[in-house]
């Protein structure tokens, strides 16, 4: 029996310490060299800050994944994003994630439209929950490597 309703969060720089302390030391350190060659500049420190934030945030905060019958849901800090099951076509089951493809076969821009659902450790078990549920209610094409 699958359930209806699946959810999970990812949050990357909790789940590896060592990488979550290089980014943040890179997070904070760039801004402060930046602020030391010209401590009246205080724009490209700033910039710099928000700029790594915002193309890491799925990194640096919390990404909640739901998988129901109709779709997927991908919740971040700013954005959600929805995709209907209509939307997938393939899906391939890696040791740590599990690609949804919107084309049947490998196509030069998968990587841009896809969506890669991570698992962190303590969730692994739920790889093949959610491959059950992509079975039972998308019986599509399932690609294992």
């Amino acid at each position: 029996m699958t359930p209806e309703f699946i959810r999970w969060t990812s949050f990357p720089m909790l789940e590896s310490s060592g990488k979550g302390i290089l980014g943040l030391s890179f997070l904070i350190g760039l801004p402060v060299l930046l602020w030391i060659q010209e401590p009246q500049q205080w724009f490209f420190p700033a910039f710099a800050v928000v700029f790594f934030l915002f193309t890491l945030s799925s990194f640096f905060f919390p990404t909640t994944y739901e998988l129901d019958r109709s779709g997927i849901t991908i919740k971040r800090l700013l954005f959600r994003n929805r995709r209907g099951m209509k939307w997938l076509k393939r899906w391939v089951v890696g040791k740590d994630a599990i690609f949804l493809s919107p084309y049947a076969r490998r196509h030069w821009r998968e990587q841009f439209e896809g969506i890669l659902l991570l698992f962190p450790a303590k969730h692994k078990d739920m790889i093949p929950a959610v491959v059950k549920f992509l079975e039972k209610h998308h019986p599509g094409n399932r690609i294992q490597s």
